[in-house]
């Protein structure tokens, strides 16, 4: 009970360092629970004894050491397998970001309001609300609300599959404040920002631009 309201606690303290809120949130919850499931399935087994119900408690044994136990192994491992090779790949901006990209972070961090909204590439999406306190348009899947449209339309402004009238609509009635612009976002197609009127470069480094946008 300490440990999961200690959790909560920190979810909403301000912290003086990047906020790690959702992280306090999401990850720290996994010992208390485990810790709960160990005593839950010991209190199930005594319970059977008890009762001696001898069949469901086999049952209950075979259960665990036949199908539980082995497929949370294998899907451990498959996971570890599964990241190992992505974490090998060092271009992977989900492992590797970029210095000029976490500069540019800090930048909106210090220089924009706190209620701006940021347009990015999904990677980049990810992070920027860690490193800028930021909102973004799509981020992280669990946590943004319509996130395979949102994905596409991201996509369809980078690319520029939407009309100059069309990029101006989609960002004012989105409230994006922000077009974040680096090695991510080109990748996603030929956009120019420099061409619309209603994108101003605010920031530049060495690879990244940010664009603040003006109805």
């Amino acid at each position: 009970s300490v440990w999961i309201f200690g959790v909560i606690a920190l979810s909403y303290i301000p912290l003086w360092i990047y906020p790690m809120q959702r992280r306090f949130l999401e990850t720290a919850m996994y010992v208390p629970l485990a810790i709960a499931a160990s005593f839950g399935t010991k209190e199930i087994y005594r319970y059977l004894k008890e009762k001696n119900i001898k069949f469901l408690r086999l049952k209950f044994i075979y259960f665990f050491s036949i199908f539980a136990i082995p497929v949370m192994v294998g899907g451990n491992i498959q996971t570890w397998q599964l990241w190992t090779s992505f974490i090998k790949s060092v271009d992977d901006t989900r492992f590797y970001l970029p210095e000029e990209n976490r500069e540019a972070m800090e930048w909106l961090r210090q220089n924009t309001p706190d209620d701006s909204i940021v347009l990015a590439s999904f990677n980049n999406s990810n992070v920027i609300p860690y490193f800028a306190e930021r909102t973004v348009y799509v981020g992280h899947n669990p946590m943004t609300i319509r996130v395979n449209e949102k994905y596409s339309e991201m996509e369809n402004f980078y690319s520029e599959k939407y009309s100059s009238s069309e990029m101006f609509e989609f960002l004012k009635k989105e409230n994006i404040n922000y077009v974040f612009y680096s090695n991510e976002e080109q990748k996603l197609g030929n956009l120019n920002p420099k061409q619309y009127s209603f994108l101003k470069e605010v920031y530049q480094n060495k690879t990244v631009k940010i664009y603040k946008f003006n109805e």
